[in-house]
């Protein structure tokens, strides 16, 4: 009885403390985590990035690396149709209007993953689950992170 006890206050334990850790890795493509923005002030981000466009319900912002080298933008939604409408939207709009980025492309190694390439970095953005990866940074630093985290969701696209 009180090995049940002693584990199952070590469960708790363990999940109260990992709930306001941030979904992502301390070290992401060998690379160490720096900042993080989370909450209101991520959404702003998001949402300051993109024109007011796109204005996810929650969102995270972290930089990788002493020089960052990689910043992941994580838009979260409550469904997985609604984060992969965003996805929809963003890869029409990236093809379709003037940005600073070359039109996207499928990665032909993962169905469902884009990339580009503009402002000085390359972007690898996918949609897994109920959230809206957007890697941007060094090309290797992107692809490595990108083999780290959740791979993209099936669904059929464009």
């Amino acid at each position: 009885m009180r090995a049940r006890t002693e584990t199952a206050l070590a469960l708790v334990v363990v999940l109260a403390a990992s709930c306001g850790a941030p979904p992502l890795p301390p070290r992401l493509a060998g690379l160490p985590r720096g900042r993080v923005i989370s909450g209101r002030e991520a959404v702003r981000l998001v949402a300051q990035l993109h024109g007011q466009r796109y204005t996810p319900p929650d969102a995270l912002v972290a930089e990788y690396g002493r020089r960052r080298e990689l910043k992941v933008w994580l838009a979260r939604y409550p469904d997985f149709p609604s984060a992969y409408h965003d996805l929809e939207r963003m890869v029409r709009a990236l093809r379709s209007h003037p940005t600073p980025f070359l039109a996207p492309r499928q990665d032909r190694r993962e169905a469902n993953r884009w990339f580009a390439v503009g402002n000085g970095a390359h972007h690898l953005f996918w949609v897994s689950a109920t959230t809206l990866y957007w890697l941007e940074g060094e090309p290797e630093s992107v692809w490595a992170a990108a083999q780290e985290l959740p791979p993209p969701s099936p669904a059929r696209f464009l």
